[in-house]
């Protein structure tokens, strides 16, 4: 379980939430080191003591379920397990006046996002007439594209290797299909059969 120093009166109670910054996001304590919890300070209190929190996520199992944990320096919400301060739970980030959301709703725009600290996202988007669900890597160089617009799927590596690797691969198509290559073109097989 959580906890907060000993000096702290295990008799405060506070049903509320809390606004804190994440201080700490290692969990050096062996017997605790894989629950993923962190650390933080209160906003709005002025003795600087840091709690240890567990992380509220939409589906949590034994080895499975999400994992966001948030970075050093986020904004969280924080609750207290039956107002017991010994024992708080981070509920979920915030965004505010420094730290903007990746994306944003307006009458033309309709997105949902995962984007990561480094740059990986993802982007469902229900704008209307644009429809897609999108991975793009924080190169923005490689890309898988689900465009329902155009009924298309694309998968792109601008600079790098694309590999198709199973024990059986098949490709078809309904109606015309093209291979391209810019260099050479190389067709190898057991055997090879053209029709």
């Amino acid at each position: 379980m959580s906890f907060v120093p000993r000096s702290h009166s295990a008799s405060k109670s506070f049903f509320g939430v809390e606004e804190a910054i994440v201080t700490k996001v290692e969990d050096d304590d062996t017997q605790f080191a894989q629950e993923g919890r962190v650390w933080v300070k209160l906003v709005r209190r002025d003795d600087q003591m840091e709690l240890v929190c567990r992380l509220c996520q939409p589906y949590a199992g034994n080895g499975y379920g999400f994992f966001y944990s948030p970075e050093i320096g986020d904004e969280v919400l924080v609750a207290f397990i039956q107002g017991d301060m010994r024992f708080p739970i981070i509920l979920g980030g915030l965004f505010n006046g420094q730290d903007k959301p990746p994306t944003y709703r307006s009458s033309d725009k309709n997105q949902k996002m995962i984007k990561t600290k480094s740059g990986h996202v993802i982007t469902l988007d229900d704008s209307a007439g644009n429809e897609k669900i999108e991975i793009v890597d924080k190169s923005g160089d490689n890309s898988i594209l689900i465009d329902t617009n155009n009924n298309a799927i694309s998968i792109t590596a601008k600079t790098g290797k694309l590999t198709l690797s199973a024990n059986e691969v098949e490709i078809k198509s309904q109606t015309s299909m093209k291979i391209e290559a810019s260099a050479t073109l190389d067709v190898k097989g057991q055997t090879i059969n053209l029709n």
